[in-house]
Order: C-alpha cells, then sequence, then structure tokens
C-alpha cells in the first residue's frame, strides 16, 4: 500500500489517501501504519483502516447500502 500510494503521487502529483479494508478474523489485529529504516534515518505511512468484524450483523442487514450487503456475505459465516 506504501509504494501504490507514493506511486499515485508521484504520477498525479497529488495528495493520496490510503484506505486498509481487513477481512480478517483476529479482532485485536488493527494495523495503521507502516514503517521501516535504517540507523537514524526512517519513514513512516499511516493509513485508515477498516474492519469488518467492527459491524453487527443486524446493523448491516437493515442497511440497503451494497457495500452493507458485500460486507454480510463476508461475516455470514459469523452470524446468526
Amino acid at each position: 500500500m506504501f509504494i501504490y500510494n507514493y506511486r499515485a503521487f508521484d504520477l498525479y502529483n497529488k495528495p493520496v489517501i490510503s484506505l486498509a479494508i481487513l477481512g480478517d478474523e483476529t479482532p485485536s489485529w488493527q494495523p495503521s501504519f507502516y514503517e521501516y529504516g535504517l540507523e537514524k534515518s526512517w519513514m513512516r505511512f499511516d493509513f485508515y483502516i477498516v474492519k469488518f468484524l467492527d459491524y453487527e450483523c443486524e446493523e448491516l442487514s437493515a442497511n440497503n447500502n451494497v457495500f452493507a450487503m458485500m460486507v454480510m456475505a463476508h461475516l455470514k459465516t459469523k452470524c446468526n
């Protein structure tokens, strides 16, 4: 994602917003940055996240939004 971000910025010379959509099954895993470096030279890249596990099946089923339906399909095995 870091590479896509800086390549888009380099190509269009415009600010880029990055969003990670997390569909894993570990509630505590919520990465929101990437960093690398060597000695005193470091680079940090922060990004937004959306975690499917943060949504309730009941809330999603009441929503007609196509993205809500996609998340519901992903979470179907976890919903009652």
